[in-house]
């Protein structure tokens, strides 16, 4: 009887829980839903200027952005700009007319007003530009209107000839227009080391034993109240590994920083395939990654990067200027400060990198509302009986401060060679937080709140065998067993 008390006591405070979430979750769905709804500005107050995604294109490609604002008096809407990178102008029909060359990469922001011929009072919008070089490895998709995305060659022939290209700042933006995400291979705590085409990524190989990657993720305007479902693929042209790995899903928390990203580092992935694993050094890879969060938005991201066995120097992080100290240049080349960056989130995400729905590699960097899992494209060079893999994520580092330093500015870190990876603890009895030889209700609780991420994985590592910083729900389920029937010695 104190069994089926203790079962029914833990049954409860579970649903209980889990309630607690759905009903947050709805709430939560619901605040987003009317954040984001179309304002309609009263009538005779002037027109109000439609947020729009960052404009990403490269150098000596076409730029024709049209000027938007909606007015509801009905009277035609007239938008111009005064200051402008050197080249560019805005005409008549209120497009933003310009083809950046090499030499002006980088951020760019563009202030501009918008004003109904019935009311003198302008509206202020801000375009936000990313300008940058073309590598060898991109194949770039352009519309003059809305921008440029980017995919991978096919593996074969070899295109990081001449290695990677002039890394660029990321754009400051507000949400959803900012929405992005960016891999990573750095393991210090107070950089990232955003990954770009032809950059070298470390294998560690433990010959017979295995080989892993390790890799980070780095997104901006995602949910952070729940966990993030990552899936990420590498496909390579190495003779014997064609397929690397191939993760349908892994669920985490991402960790925020002050800079508007959020972050997770050091995702480890095992190498499928088999030892011996030399034919990996030198090789080129395509890796593939989706994001998707609790509310179905997906962004997805794909390189085109070189393995090496040796351990590789942190890569510089490339930082956006402040708001408050950024410039602007104007077609008389003279310095003033643009308007603020726009942070509303008033209206839906405009379509700036191809259609709306479900994400679909490959993509980069793309910023649909999607309602759909995202799927990757086939893999033709995979191995019949590859298997996938689990990906392991170790300690959490500390949260990295904001950059104060110019646009441009690049922050180079010493070398450093990542430690090795520890091995999971062995916990005797899954559950048992207090060491104490059972598992009470109260050690439930604690896991269940654990798993929502209400509480913190300290409060019972006990929950955590495989260590990989999170309580599963098969966690969840070991440790009520070892509650309704006793720890057993292992």
């Amino acid at each position: 009887m104190e069994e089926d008390g203790t079962e029914g006591e833990t049954m409860r405070v579970v649903v209980r829980l889990a309630g607690v979430a759905a009903a947050a979750a709805i709430l939560c769905q619901a605040e987003r839903a009317w954040a984001t709804a179309t304002p309609t500005p009263p009538a005779g107050q002037g027109p109000a200027v439609t947020p729009v995604p960052i404009y990403r294109s490269y150098a000596g490609y076409e730029i024709a952005v049209p000027l938007a604002a909606v007015d509801t008096a009905g009277p035609p809407v007239h938008c111009s700009a005064n200051e402008l990178p050197s080249g560019a102008v805005v005409d008549g029909q209120g497009v933003f007319r310009w083809t950046p060359t090499d030499e002006q990469l980088g951020p760019v922001y563009v202030p501009f007003q918008c004003a109904g011929a019935t009311t003198p009072e302008p509206a202020q919008g801000q375009l936000i530009l990313k300008i940058a070089p073309l590598d060898s490895c991109a194949l770039p998709s352009c519309d003059p209107a809305v921008g440029c995305t980017s995919s991978v060659p096919p593996l074969f022939p070899s295109c990081c000839t001449s290695g990677p290209a002039v890394r660029v700042a990321e754009p400051l933006a507000g949400c959803p227009e900012g929405r992005v995400l960016f891999i990573g291979q750095n393991q210090d705590a107070d950089t990232f080391g955003r990954m770009q085409n032809c950059d070298v990524m470390r294998v560690r190989n433990f010959e017979q034993s295995g080989a892993e990657v390790q890799f980070g993720v780095e997104a901006r305007c995602v949910n952070l109240l729940n966990r993030v479902r990552i899936r990420a693929r590498m496909e390579s042209n190495a003779d014997f590994h064609p397929l690397l790995f191939d993760i349908e899903s892994r669920f985490f928390f991402l960790e925020e920083e002050e800079n508007g990203f959020a972050r997770r580092r050091g995702l480890r992935v095992s190498v499928v395939g088999g030892a011996p694993y030399f034919d990996l050094e030198g090789a080129e890879v395509n890796l593939f990654v989706v994001l998707t969060d609790s509310d179905g938005a997906s962004v997805s991201e794909q390189l085109r990067v070189r393995l090496s066995f040796t351990p590789r120097p942190d890569l510089p992080d490339v930082d956006a200027t402040p708001i408050a100290t950024r410039t602007a240049v104007s077609t008389a080349t003279t310095t003033s400060s643009p308007s603020p960056v726009p942070t509303s989130t008033d209206l839906p995400i405009p379509t700036s990198t191809g259609t709306p729905g479900t994400t679909e590699l490959p993509t980069p960097t793309v910023m649909p509302t999607a309602s759909a899992s995202p799927t990757f494209p086939s893999t033709t060079t995979a191995s019949a009986s590859a298997t996938q893999t689990a990906i392991e994520t170790p300690t959490a580092s500390s949260t990295r401060a904001a950059s104060e330093t110019p646009s441009q500015v690049v922050k180079v870190t010493s070398t450093a060679t990542a430690p090795p990876t520890a091995a999971p603890t062995s916990i005797a009895c899954i559950g048992d937080c207090n060491g104490s030889g059972s598992v009470t209700v109260d050690e439930i609780i604690a896991g269940v709140r654990i798993a929502l991420g209400s509480q913190a994985l300290e409060a019972c590592i006990a929950l955590d065998p495989n260590a990989d910083n999170a309580v599963e729900v098969f966690e969840l389920v070991a440790a009520v067993n070892n509650a309704l029937t006793g720890c057993r010695d292992t």
